[in-house]
């Protein structure tokens, strides 16, 4: 069952259904991992790769570079230590929206310094969601959103989800609120798209959670293999994870417990919108 409640236009009065589109902001990463995911399975990457190996034009700054250096995995993990985004890399107001990515990173490269070892702790951080994304495009000679729909919403049947916003998708699309009697929110395009443009719907987030369910299989396609959608569930990059830690980010889905029972998922939100599965 998919619904919804509340007005996704409080001054129009328009009402919320299993098909409207929110931004879902940070759920977007999960589709990325998932995209590289398929990649590894398909023996196009290895996650371990260094990222300096598969995207040499993207500076890092990592002064652990010769023992340590930062690889795929430490991105999807939030473990290669780097920053958050910084204020000049995260809404874009001076560039088209589909700025390409290797621009994009070119913005701010100062985000990109390693504060400690690679694979020693977590530390969430957009831009390297922003590298991974910019990875895909590297390895397949596809931007990432098409990758993405083509791989994974299709044969998942996510006809509601894209990382693109339409003129129909605007349509669809769900007013933003900051506060509870506020005007909407401008919608503003980010500039790490990989790591937050994803709009989708509660019906089709449904059919993702259905997916994770069943171990990555739909009725007529496996879209990623269980095996490795288990290992994507718990960290195993840092040292916590080393000693023992099943709870926590793992790739690009994280484990808690919610009185006692597991959890995994992903959260997080955009200005205007906050979103959750698991």
């Amino acid at each position: 069952w998919a619904g919804g409640t509340g007005y996704a236009d409080r001054h129009a009065h328009t009402a919320v259904t299993a098909d409207t589109h929110f931004r879902a902001g940070s759920i977007s990463k999960t589709f990325v991992a998932i995209a590289l995911v398929q990649l590894y399975e398909d023996g196009e990457v290895d996650l371990d790769t260094p990222v300096a190996e598969l995207a040499p034009g993207v500076d890092i700054d990592n002064a652990w570079m010769m023992s340590d250096p930062v690889r795929l995995i430490h991105l999807l993990q939030h473990t290669a230590g780097l920053d958050d985004m910084h204020f000049n890399e995260i809404y874009n107001e001076s560039h088209p929206p589909d700025l390409p990515l290797a621009e994009v990173l070119k913005i701010n490269p100062a985000s990109r310094v390693v504060r400690w070892p690679p694979g020693t702790r977590m530390s969430y951080s957009n831009p390297g969601y922003g590298i991974a994304g910019y990875i895909i495009e590297k390895l397949t000679s596809q931007k990432y959103e098409d990758r993405i729909a083509e791989e994974i919403f299709k044969p998942i049947g996510m006809t509601e989800s894209s990382f693109y916003l339409t003129a129909d998708d605007h349509a669809k699309l769900a007013k933003g609120y900051s506060s509870r009697n506020g005007p909407p929110v401008a919608y503003t395009p980010i500039y790490l798209r990989p790591a937050g443009n994803l709009q989708t719907s509660a019906g089709d987030m449904g059919k993702f959670v259905q997916l994770l369910l069943n171990w990555g299989e739909t009725a007529t396609d496996l879209v990623v293999d269980p095996e490795y959608l288990s290992n994507m569930e718990h960290p195993r990059t840092s040292l916590a994870s080393a000693a023992g830690l099943r709870s926590g980010y793992g790739t690009g889905l994280a484990r808690s417990f919610v009185h006692g029972f597991p959890l995994v998922g992903h959260n997080r939100g955009i200005e205007g919108f906050s979103s959750s599965f698991a």
